[in-house]
């Protein structure tokens, strides 16, 4: 019956079943039963925003599985601990706590050779990458879980797992000062997203690669992949990205002094940032785009798309911040 709550995408009713079910299995003494079932309301919890309660659980099933020595429950159990301790952030206890399931579904691998530990194993490894990068600041430790993880999945031949996971150490990569290993992350992904048909992950790639190969002066094969990228998110209807591929495309024009083109790209930029409604990025594009009237020697255009972007930006500071995280992501 939780099972079947669950699949309607009611959590609550399916976490009211399970924790029904399990006071019944306490009772009865079963550790193993008790385990599974905290797993599921762990998971449960997760769904419903309460990591909180999801860690209790996640800790009781780990508890549980270690007294019964059954590692590969044990594994899992502490996978799904650090993702409630990521959402609590405590990212160094997350970190812990996947470094430990890594070990465990890597003895019940060697135990068993079930593939389905190993991609445990893979999965537990990306998480541990990602928190490792994003929040800890160890980009030789992330690469390294990262490039174990990517390792098993090509063994596993899973390329949309391969796929994404090679987005993120691109990602790594570029923040570590190494735009050619970023490229050829980028270009691995690209063409696995274009083998199997994943027109969005394909426009990801190449808005990617379009501002990683502008980083290494390679201009012309910027726009290219600015250009191809646009094509695919106009087919998805994806204003906001479109817009952030405009500006990088804006970027890479006037590198190579086209500034009509850059103009005509920030003008369309522009335009979807008020669409959708991005002010930040509105404010920012006002800005470039009195760089470029300047370039082009209109002076009244220039001081009046700056005279717009001040006075939406307001005298707080806070918008001219965000607006330069934005460029920079851009």
């Amino acid at each position: 019956m939780a099972n079947i709550q669950r699949e309607r995408g009611d959590l609550g009713a399916a976490l009211s079943l399970n924790l029904e079910s399990l006071a019944i299995i306490t009772k009865l003494g079963t550790k193993y039963l008790r385990a599974k079932v905290h797993i599921n309301c762990g998971n449960l919890c997760l769904g419903l925003g309460d990591p909180d309660e999801a860690l209790k659980h996640y800790l009781a099933a780990a508890r549980l599985s270690r007294q019964t020595e059954y590692t590969r429950d044990e594994g899992y159990s502490l996978m799904g601990a650090g993702i409630a301790l990521e959402q609590r952030g405590d990212p160094a206890g997350a970190a812990e706590s996947y470094r430990r399931a890594t070990e465990l579904l890597q003895t019940v691998y060697e135990e068993s050779g079930a593939p389905e530990e190993l991609f445990g194993k893979a999965e537990d490894l990306t998480l541990l990458g990602a928190v490792l990068h994003h929040s800890l600041e160890k980009p030789v430790e992330a690469m390294n879980a990262y490039e174990e993880a990517a390792g098993i999945y090509r063994r596993l031949a899973d390329p949309p797992k391969l796929r994404k996971l090679l987005m993120n150490m691109a990602g790594l990569r570029w923040r570590t000062g190494d735009p050619e290993g970023s490229a050829r992350h980028y270009e691995e992904a690209l063409d696995i997203a274009r083998e199997h048909g994943e027109a969005a992950h394909e426009a990801a790639a190449l808005a990617s690669l379009s501002v990683v190969h502008r980083e290494l002066g390679r201009l012309k094969e910027s726009l290219q992949c600015g250009r191809e990228a646009l094509e695919f998110l106009r087919g998805v209807e994806d204003l906001q990205a479109e817009a952030y591929v405009l500006s990088s495309l804006a970027e890479s024009h006037l590198g190579l002094g086209h500034h009509p083109s850059a103009l005509s790209c920030l003008k369309r930029s522009l335009r979807l940032r008020r669409k959708v409604g991005d002010k930040v990025g509105e404010v920012g594009v006002l800005y470039d785009l009195a760089k470029v009237y300047e370039a082009l020697g209109d002076k009244d255009l220039a001081r009046k798309a700056r005279e717009e972007a001040a006075s939406k930006e307001g005298t707080s500071g806070e918008a001219r911040e965000a607006v330069s995280t934005v460029k920079r992501r851009n």
